[in-house]
């Protein structure tokens, strides 16, 4: 197995690992995080099999994510 064929394994234990959490909570908003983090392993792992194939592969962080998990732990705090 070579580093690419690892990094997809592990993104896709973990977007498993992401959906089974977001499956088990009772809050809205960490049911909203773990789904947002599953979608983003799958991200991942497109970006490593591109990269496995010597695409030219441009990474560029979902920066929305993280204005989305401040807004969910804002709207907690306000209720």
């Amino acid at each position: 197995m070579n580093v690419y064929e690892y990094a997809m394994k592990i993104e896709r234990e973990s977007e498993g690992l992401y959906r089974k959490l977001a499956g088990k909570t009772d809050q809205e908003e960490l049911c909203a995080i773990f789904t947002m983090l599953a979608d983003e392993a799958i991200n991942h792992y497109d970006s490593f099999k591109s990269l496995s194939k010597n695409d030219q592969a441009t990474i560029v962080p979902k920066m929305e994510a993280f204005q989305e998990v401040k807004d969910i732990f804002t709207e907690e705090r306000l209720k």
